[in-house]
């Protein structure tokens, strides 16, 4: 259902350049509205997409699942008025894509997902399992439960990750279940088969 990431954002050398010109961060570069800063985004949204394979990197459902898209960061860089983790803003490791599902205010919002801060972003810990530094599997399990397919914790992580995330409502049940039958349709060739003479038959009619 979840993997990790293996793959980080790589700027270009005009991206770094730019990326020069608005050091030191103080909040509010992410909303700039120039062409360059366009550009980043839909550079950062291009490579995001293809090595999410197109699915949210909190819950793993396919990000037209259940909602658009957004480019999300990990710790939260605030903004012009509630500036956080602003020196994290553009560091690689802390975007991903995510589902508006997992990233909306009521849930994310402003809730910290940093237990001890360090200027080395790998050094941070926190308190989630983090999409490119934590395995899921040692986090969580997935259980089919009928029409849903439930999420349980293994760890403290996994834990704050449900709460925070709210991976275990109705919606991402219920959209692990049509998922994981999509995949099994998709896998038994007799399955496919019958659903394509039932499709024939009725077009007979």
């Amino acid at each position: 259902m979840l993997e990790k990431l293996n793959e980080k954002i790589r700027y270009t050398r005009q991206h770094k350049k730019y990326l020069r010109k608005l050091r030191p961060f103080i909040g509010g570069e992410w909303e700039k509205k120039d062409g360059e800063m366009k550009s980043l985004k839909r550079h950062i949204r291009s490579v995001l997409k293809r090595f999410q394979q197109n699915k949210c990197a909190y819950c793993g459902l396919p990000l037209d699942e259940t909602s658009g898209s957004e480019i999300e960061h990990i710790a939260p860089k605030g903004g012009a008025v509630y500036p956080k983790y602003k020196e994290f803003t553009f560091t690689p490791f802390n975007l991903v894509l995510s589902c508006h599902l997992c990233n909306n205010p009521v849930k994310k919002g402003k809730k910290d997902t940093i237990v001890n801060l360090n200027s080395n972003y790998k050094v941070c810990e926190f308190n989630i399992v983090h999409p490119y530094f934590d395995d899921p599997n040692h986090h969580f399990d997935w259980v089919p439960n009928g029409k849903e397919v439930l999420i349980s914790y293994k760890s403290t992580k996994g834990e704050k990750s449900i709460e925070i995330f709210k991976l275990d409502d109705n919606a991402h049940n219920e959209a692990r279940a049509r998922i994981l039958l999509y995949d099994y349709f998709k896998t038994e060739p007799d399955i496919e088969e019958l659903l394509k003479k039932a499709l024939d038959y009725r077009g007979s009619l």
